[in-house]
């Protein structure tokens, strides 16, 4: 009899150890039950010991639908809570399913921001996921989608003649790749002055732009591009250019008789149809001088002279006269081309020094 009762005793006390310890686990849960909201995944049914409700799925997130590779971009959505319980967002910015990055809890109802830096170009697919205080997770929101591109390549330093006349109009060249195989469109920066967009152009095809300056100088031209989706890549190295003027008019510095005077063509190409003209004012002294000469020059081949002199002899005077001379085209030119030159002369007897 006293073996049988300790062998029930022994019984009870185990049912009653076993009793003890579901009890107090099932406490321990409940009052550390935040500490798990860590782990994306559990495999006990913590939310009915609260009688919890899950979060409801977050809206479809908002952001930008294009950006560029190595940028960091945001979007925006939010949640509601049945039992009003803080929740956090799991953002899957990759498509795969895979939480990216969490949150910190905020109260539910509440339009959270998040940033991500993408690299990877293409469709990107964005999901979010809310999850409550207590652990409980919704399913993933309805998917946002951003394209991100890749910017082209810096272009080439143009290729040209790095010395042009003004006014005349001088081709050059470039050329850069896009790793999407995107259609590119240029623009060429010479000083302040920046072209518009001119393409389409393939990958890697030669894009050409034909400008002339209308002023003389030293510049520096460059060009960039874009591609379909208006990424913008660097201005280029820039092509040092120098710029002067289509002709050069000299007078000679001693005369008899007749100013005189040459043209030299500094163009590349043969200049045409040039008018020139030179007049001799009279001044205080010499009054009756009164000279006006002109004529043209059917062309001038480049790097070239031509010579040209004034009509009516001036000899038998002493003193000083003011000299213009004036030389004109419209050919090959962008726009008409002029160069008066403005000095003065001193006439003794028949000869003439100019100044």
């Amino acid at each position: 009899m006293i073996i049988e009762w300790i062998d029930k005793m022994i019984k009870k006390s185990i049912v009653l150890g076993i009793v003890t310890i579901m009890l107090f686990a099932s406490v321990n849960i409940k009052s550390e039950g935040k500490n798990f909201n860590d782990f994306e995944k559990r495999d006990f049914p913590l939310m009915l010991l609260n009688n919890n409700s899950a979060p409801e799925i977050p809206s479809k997130p908002s952001g930008p639908t294009y950006g560029e590779i190595g940028n960091t971009y945001s979007f925006k959505t939010k949640s509601k809570d049945p039992d009003g319980d803080q929740v956090r967002y799991g953002w899957d910015f990759t498509g795969d399913k895979v939480i990216d990055k969490w949150t910190s809890f905020v109260s539910c109802n509440l339009t959270i921001t998040s940033h991500w830096e993408f690299w990877f170009t293409g469709d990107n697919n964005i999901s979010v996921k809310a999850e409550d205080e207590h652990g409980l997770q919704s399913n993933f929101s309805e998917i946002s989608v951003i394209y991100i591109n890749t910017p082209p390549r810096k272009p080439i330093e143009p290729t040209g003649p790095n010395n042009i006349n003004r006014l005349i109009a001088a081709k050059f060249y470039s050329l850069s790749q896009d790793a999407d195989g995107d259609q590119l469109w240029f623009q060429w920066k010479n000083g302040l002055t920046i072209s518009g967009w001119t393409g389409p152009f393939n990958s890697s095809q030669d894009c050409n732009f034909t400008i002339y300056w209308q002023y003389s100088g030293d510049y520096e031209l460059s060009v960039r591009c874009k591609d379909n989706y208006n990424s913008i890549s660097e201005w280029s190295d820039p092509l040092e250019i120098t710029v002067i003027d289509p002709f050069k008019v000299k007078i000679s510095h001693l005369n008899f008789g007749f100013i005189k005077a040459k043209i030299k063509n500094q163009a590349n190409e043969c200049l045409k149809n040039l008018t020139w003209n030179i007049s001799i004012s009279r001044n205080r002294i010499l009054r009756n001088i009164d000279v006006f000469s002109n004529g043209t020059i059917d062309e001038i081949q480049s790097l070239k002279y031509a010579t040209f002199a004034s009509d009516k002899r001036i000899f038998g005077r002493i003193g000083i006269v003011n000299i213009k001379i004036r030389v004109f085209t419209d050919e090959i030119v962008q726009e008409p081309f002029e160069k008066i030159i403005k000095t003065y002369g001193i006439i003794i007897g028949r000869i003439i020094f100019i100044f």
